[in-house]
């Protein structure tokens, strides 16, 4: 038969009786309701049982506590193949581990576009940072460059150099490859006015003369190819066609290649990228000779 023992109330001190066969009571009745208070559901807002000398209150009824793990399950790291905890209930499942998340975000960082000087988010392993506006700046530069291999008899390199101290501007400039020689710039501008375009417009160097506006356009129809398309300035007849296209077979590259459309029989003009010096890396465009 279990005996009856003494304890004391941790909080006050008051003797408690208590049977041998009882957890040992910790507090008095009065010590007891005095802990206890009461807090809503973060969900449904049901009134929940707590006590002052928990280090945290609950923050789910038991319903909604059920209810919240039936709604987990696990997928795998795209990366790691670690588990990962999911929700049915939201709309996109993670990908990444918080490990390889971590690492993911520890490859980009704050840097200026190489071109125009922008701030850009950038991965490391990047060789020649450019912003997105850049990048796509890239054809019609390429492909206004293409049209003026035709103009020039000699292999041409172009860089891009930033002018202006505040407001920086980017200008392509058009070098003869053999000499270093400015024969030309191509500077980015806009056309239109309810809907505006990005064009790339070539000047002679030496006159001052606008030779030539190089314009956004596509090729094919059911899978349309980007174009750039170059027009003569004095006429306005498009001459030449340029697209990005891959030469190689085990290690292809990506080169624009610029055509004449104003007449028949014209060799293609390839113009590459290559990235130059050292410590200060700068890239520029080449044409074949």
């Amino acid at each position: 038969m279990s005996k009856w023992y003494d304890v004391y109330c941790t909080d006050c001190g008051t003797v408690i009786h208590a049977l041998e066969e009882w957890d040992p009571p910790i507090r008095c009745p009065s010590c007891n309701a005095a802990d206890k208070y009461h807090v809503s559901c973060a969900k449904c807002g049901t009134q929940i049982d707590a006590r002052h000398s928990w280090e945290y209150p609950p923050k789910f009824c038991q319903s909604c506590k059920a209810a919240n793990a039936a709604d987990k399950y696990q997928v795998s790291c795209a990366k790691c193949g670690t588990q990962i905890d999911a929700r049915h209930s939201w709309e996109y499942p993670p990908k990444f581990c918080q490990s390889c998340k971590k690492k993911r975000e520890d490859e980009w960082y704050e840097t200026p576009c190489r071109d125009c000087a922008r701030p850009m988010k950038a991965r490391r392993n990047w060789e020649y940072p450019r912003c997105r506006e850049c990048k796509h700046d890239a054809l019609l530069i390429k492909g206004a460059v293409g049209a003026l291999r035709d103009r020039f008899p000699f292999a041409l390199e172009t860089s891009i150099e930033q002018r202006g101290l505040i407001f920086t501007d980017k200008v392509a400039v058009v070098r003869n490859k053999r000499t270093g020689e400015v024969v030309a710039e191509v500077k980015m501008d806009t056309e239109g006015l309810i809907f505006v375009d990005k064009v790339a417009v070539s000047i002679d160097k030496k006159t001052g003369e606008k030779i030539s506006t190089t314009r956004e356009g596509s090729r094919g129809i059911i899978s349309p190819k980007r174009t750039a398309d170059t027009y003569e300035s004095s006429i306005g007849r498009k001459t030449h066609r340029t697209e990005m296209v891959s030469k190689g077979i085990f290690f292809p590259k990506r080169v624009a290649e610029t055509t004449r459309t104003d007449q028949s029989g014209g060799s293609k003009i390839t113009t590459w990228s290559v990235i130059k010096g050292l410590i200060f890396r700068r890239k520029v465009d080449e044409t074949d000779k």
